[in-house]
């Protein structure tokens, strides 16, 4: 049997991460590990369980997603963050990739790009879908 690819679903809104949580464990690679409605609770789940994978909102309460990702970067390096975000703007994206994010999905995207988003980054390979990577090579 191979080993699931643990994740930890981070959004404040309770509706989203059970909508995520269906979706990921319809695949029986994947298994949603825990969930935060906030970014204290993200950071302390990300310790707690060290999952393999980190789906991080960037509208937190307590803590935004990039103060948690720079305090899980500064103690985990190798941690793997997948922004899903409904902010598409370069500055957002910009700022979440310098905090150290694995990758960037709009909530906007469909359920193909975020698997392929996190096979990409489950292999330690950083995902930006061709939206955000034109945006962040000035040529949206």
């Amino acid at each position: 049997m191979e080993r699931k690819t643990k994740i930890v679903i981070a959004d404040d809104h309770a509706m989203l991460r059970a909508g995520l949580k269906i979706l990921l464990q319809s695949r029986a690679d994947y298994e949603v590990v825990g969930e935060a409605a906030d970014g204290r609770q993200a950071v302390a789940l990300f310790e707690q369980l060290r999952p393999d994978i980190l789906i991080l909102d960037i509208s937190l309460p307590l803590l935004d997603g990039v103060e948690v990702l720079k305090i899980l970067k500064a103690s985990f390096p190798q941690a793997r963050v997948i922004v899903l975000t409904m902010h598409e703007e370069e500055d957002y994206i910009k700022t979440v990739m310098a905090a150290g994010a694995s990758g960037y999905i709009p909530k906007t995207a469909v359920d193909d790009e975020l698997f392929s988003a996190l096979e990409i980054v489950s292999r330690g390979c950083i995902y930006l879908s061709q939206q955000e990577a034109k945006a962040l090579a000035g040529k949206a």
